[in-house]
């Protein structure tokens, strides 16, 4: 599939009225919003299918069991941990055994076989912004992200190259 200019000018078009939107929606909603703290009651949560807990806040006794409580840094057997930092994602995308992670501060690809990530950001010249709010693939071989204000990048996977358009 290729994509000429026309279409490319039409794709950034669209994705800075999709930006603009959000925008305008979310600082409408922040106003509207009251800040209020809330918690939730043990007893308040919605109980898994089966029995009962005899307890508030205990597991059914036909619930799988849990793992123990972590630390933060130890990591959850057939669960990987990477920090994104104070980092927001606003996106996944699964593509075989890659994730790719679109995150306020760039884009983390996770290969899944090898445990591996690497991050795409402004500092590595990948991105013209590091706020990134969506990810699909065009082809087998192009990821296209939407950053906010940084218009369109593409990704060939093959050549390892990104290509950036903007107003």
């Amino acid at each position: 599939m290729n994509i000429d200019a026309k279409g490319i000018a039409i794709i950034v078009v669209v994705t800075g009225a999709v930006v603009a939107g959000a925008y305008t929606l979310g600082m409408r909603q922040a106003a509207q919003t009251p800040a209020v703290a809330t918690t939730v009651a043990p007893q308040a949560q919605l109980p898994v299918a089966g029995a009962l807990p005899a307890q508030p806040g205990a597991l059914p006794a036909n619930h799988p069991s849990m793992p123990p409580q972590f630390d933060g840094d130890t990591v959850a057997p057939g669960f990987t941990h990477f920090r994104v930092g104070n980092r927001n994602v606003k996106g996944m995308l699964a593509d075989g055994n890659i994730v790719w992670v679109g995150t306020s501060g760039g884009v983390v690809r996770y290969d899944v076989s090898k445990d591996e990530f690497k991050t795409f950001d402004v500092s590595t010249g990948s991105l013209i912004s590091n706020g990134v709010f969506h990810l699909s693939k065009l082809d087998n071989d192009r990821l296209a992200v939407g950053t906010y204000g940084g218009g369109l990048s593409i990704y060939t996977l093959s050549t390892n190259t990104w290509k950036n358009y903007n107003i």
